[in-house]
């Protein structure tokens, strides 16, 4: 069986070669999802159909020489999986339903997912030996962002006025979505993900005085479930923008990798080096942009986080939609060079 290099680097063994993944890296910058998408109506639908998973999944893979694979979904899919009304809508993302806390329900979740394990089980099957396959989950407090605000926002003052208005139904609601991320962790675990990222892609927009509650608390539960079941799979944290609060995330101690996206400073990557592994921080504008720039930015991360062999090449957040492909090739030259 061929090494898994994405795997090994998780567990603190080192890399033979730099391990590479992006986010996002299975969607709209490529032409062949493109193409593959006209014959959905609907996204969510795509996001439902396990041969559409298995495709889309596998289509980066076979493109480049990525180190993991993350499975094709979207976050939203708890939401949808607890009752919610969960839609998209094309140029303008997601809309849900009304927030009502008593028709959240657990009745159906496992029903409701069962598609994208059978997609999860498909790709398993057709992924070369040495790449990783990643499963993941929105964490709590980005799922509340959208159940409550019912849309992708700039700013998240009603989330926020609604958790201190209602604190009670507000913790409930992080109370239902930490054991929807369990569970559904742990049933994407079950049907073949060998690692799995947890993101809180609006951790930043966090309260200062709420990021234990909202942010740390909920991470660690989840962290220490899968641990104490699963310690043999790998967990990253992605809480984008919240390097202020490193000392706090250093401590989750059941959590193998943090994930930073493009404002991280290098000096707080290589501290979290000393108790994790690290991931990110190349900025997406900069491989959209290419040219010497992205050259830079590639052996600038190379020079100063890689050298530990504790880093995985990877965004500081998903690749642009617009980005164009002799970039990716010419970071992939340069990774490998």
């Amino acid at each position: 069986m061929k090494k898994k290099n994405l795997i090994s680097t998780l567990q603190g063994k080192g890399f033979d070669k730099i391990p590479i993944w992006l986010m996002r890296q299975a969607g709209r910058s490529l032409p062949e999802y493109r193409n593959f998408r006209k014959n959905f109506s609907n996204f969510m639908e795509m996001c439902l159909t396990p041969e559409a998973i298995c495709e889309i999944t596998l289509q980066p893979i076979r493109r480049y020489d990525y180190d993991g694979a993350i499975i094709f979904s979207d976050i939203l899919v708890i939401p949808y999986a607890l009752g919610m009304s969960v839609s998209f809508v094309e140029n303008e993302g997601p809309r849900l339903g009304p927030l009502n806390l008593d028709l959240l329900t657990f009745e159906n979740f496992d029903e409701n997912l069962s598609n994208i394990l059978v997609g999860i089980q498909k790709t398993k099957n057709k992924l070369p030996e040495n790449v990783t396959l990643i499963g993941f989950v929105g964490a709590p407090w980005t799922l509340s962002t959208y159940m409550i605000g019912g849309k992708t926002k700039k700013n998240f003052d009603d989330v926020i006025q609604f958790s201190l208005k209602f604190p009670q139904k507000y913790e409930t609601l992080m109370e239902i979505l930490t054991d929807a991320c369990i569970r559904f962790l742990c049933m994407q675990i079950e049907s073949g993900v060998e690692a799995v990222q947890i993101f809180d892609s609006w951790a930043s927009f966090v309260p200062d005085c709420f990021f234990d509650t909202w942010v740390i608390k909920p991470m660690e539960k989840i962290s220490n479930h899968l641990k104490r079941k699963y310690p043999h799979i790998p967990i990253i944290c992605f809480p984008k923008g919240i390097e202020a609060h490193i000392d706090q995330l250093v401590t989750l101690t059941d959590i193998n990798a943090l994930s930073f996206g493009s404002s991280a400073p290098i000096k707080t990557i290589i501290q979290a080096q000393k108790t994790h592994i690290t991931q990110g921080n190349l900025d997406p504008n900069i491989l959209c942009l290419g040219g010497e720039i992205l050259e830079k930015q590639v052996i600038r991360i190379q020079n100063e986080l890689l050298v530990s062999q504790r880093h995985i090449f990877n965004l500081g957040h998903g690749i642009l939609p617009d980005t164009p492909l002799e970039n990716v090739d010419k970071l992939f030259a340069l990774i490998r060079s």
